[in-house]
């Protein structure tokens, strides 16, 4: 059945009531990932590993986290590039100079 015939044929009700039981008690990849934090975060604290801080860890510290984190830009300097442009031609030739000594 395709996502299109689910929604015509399930009234929304019902969807609804399936995405709220989902949500209180997960099931499929997330209820084992949910299981996995918690197998991870007792096993840490059974072995006695703390945190930077100290504390014990928790489930929540394992947990997989999918949120897109916006990724910052850092303006790189006039040598900087430079220095890459070189380290680039650097190995382009050394990459030229070990084919043409392979021909001979």
């Amino acid at each position: 059945m395709s996502v299109q015939e689910l929604r015509v044929s399930v009234p929304i009700r019902e969807q609804l009531d399936w995405q709220t039981l989902e949500r209180i008690d997960p099931w499929g990849q997330a209820r084992e990932d949910a299981r996995f934090a918690m197998l991870a975060s007792a096993v840490m604290n059974a072995a006695g590993a703390r945190k930077q801080d100290n504390s014990r860890f928790t489930v929540e510290d394992f947990k997989l986290k999918f949120e897109v984190k916006e990724a910052t830009q850092t303006q790189q300097t006039p040598e900087q590039i430079e220095a890459m442009f070189r380290m680039a031609v650097a190995a382009n030739n050394a990459l030229w100079a070990k084919k043409e000594n392979t021909k001979h």
